[in-house]
């Protein structure tokens, strides 16, 4: 996007500041950084909803530190929504790449705390695969997993949604727009994947609580998810690793696999996984 191709109202919406894009999604939706607010910008044609995005920060930001609300609308062309920064930097700026052991750590704290603090019982939003039923896959092709343990779910829980504070400390997250209520495991195995994604191979130990977090097998794995020790089969991470790839995309584009499918030698598993993405 040049200069010249920004939106008008996007530049009303940064007041004294230039705009800078600092993301284009794979449906047409930018973001744009102007001082200490961001501004998405969202034509309709995505099909992407900022209202849903601006109710979930309203809710979770009296939990959690989450980006606040400072001005949303929409026109004939768009939707729009203004937020304020949150105080660090994302996890996969060059900062945080260049210290993925710290940057990992960071993650999984930020993960527990935001799965301890927003509260199940009041929270409005429903992000269990019922809910997301008439995507790309028929839900009973699906083989749902059995629920562990519910808590309101990130709901696209990868690393460059993390926000770290300059002492390695998670400072919060961001793009919530699919926050919700489901199993946990719904956001811990897209996290855990997707550390190799962004860091390489080898950090899944931090993220998970200093336990090695074994590769996938037939068997069993056990991990040490939040401090608690779990032994549970390892069909039941890639089960919701599948689901996420099959159910929580759209069916008009593909978003990447959250897994590193096509950077090099995969357990047989979790290429099944990431199949039907393809």
């Amino acid at each position: 996007m040049t200069l010249s191709s920004i939106p008008s109202l996007v530049r009303q919406l940064s007041e004294s500041e230039e705009p800078r894009l600092i993301w284009t999604n794979e449906r047409g939706g930018s973001t744009f950084q102007t001082g200490s607010r961001y501004v998405k910008w969202n034509p309709h044609t995505t099909g992407l909803d900022l209202e849903a995005e601006r109710l979930r920060l309203e809710w979770a930001i009296r939990y959690h530190a989450v980006p606040a609300v400072l001005e949303w609308g929409s026109n004939e062309e768009a939707q729009w929504l203004v937020t304020s920064a949150l105080a660090g930097d994302g996890a996969v700026t060059e900062s945080w790449l260049s210290r993925p052991l710290e940057a990992a750590r960071a993650i999984g704290q930020g993960l527990r705390m935001l799965h301890d603090a927003l509260p199940v019982a009041d929270c409005p939003f429903d992000w269990s695969v019922e809910a997301r039923v008439g995507r790309r896959v028929p839900i009973e092709q699906l083989g749902i997993p059995p629920i562990d343990r519910l808590v309101v779910c990130h709901g696209d829980a990868c690393s460059p949604n993390t926000i770290i504070a300059r002492d390695g400390s998670p400072a919060g997250r961001v793009d919530l727009g699919s926050l919700g209520v489901a199993d946990r495991w719904a956001d811990l195995a897209v996290a855990s994947m997707n550390l190799d994604y962004n860091y390489g191979p080898g950090w899944e130990d931090e993220f998970s609580g200093h336990t090695v977090l074994s590769e996938m097998t037939n068997e069993f794995i056990t991990t040490v998810f939040y401090g608690r020790t779990k032994t549970r089969s390892a069909s039941h991470r890639m089960q919701h690793v599948s689901y996420f790839c099959s159910v929580n995309v759209s069916n008009t584009r593909k978003p990447k696999c959250p897994t590193t499918c096509s950077t090099g030698p995969q357990p047989a598993t979790r290429l099944a996984a990431c199949e039907r993405e393809r």
